[in-house]
């Protein structure tokens, strides 16, 4: 199992203004995330709810979770975390746009 921990510092970032925008009916977002691979995650908005199952491994070093809508309207969402070497891919998605992270230990 990949070791995720630690510090990591951001080495490049493309859509995450895009992500922003078609997340902008989701005000008032919370996001709880649980600090161990394969815990649930739970997003808590006003007036909505989002619940997940729990993480699931694509690979041995790629985890990836997709966000259930339990009422209301907005965007399918979902993540995903991938060791690539020495980086840590990131991966957001709501509907059409995805926005990637890449991050190095710090």
């Amino acid at each position: 199992m990949p070791n995720f921990e630690g510090t990591w510092k951001m080495k490049s970032s493309l859509n995450f203004e895009e992500l922003l925008k078609a997340l902008a009916s989701l005000q008032h977002l919370l996001m709880t995330t649980a600090a161990a691979a394969g815990r649930s995650v739970s997003w808590r908005k006003k007036k909505r709810d989002y619940n997940q199952s729990l993480a699931t491994w694509e690979t041995g070093t790629k985890i990836y979770c997709k966000q259930t809508l339990l009422s209301g309207d907005g965007p399918k969402t979902f993540w995903s975390r991938e060791l690539k070497g020495e980086e840590l891919e990131l991966i957001f998605g709501a509907d059409e746009v995805v926005c990637t992270r890449i991050y190095v230990r710090a």
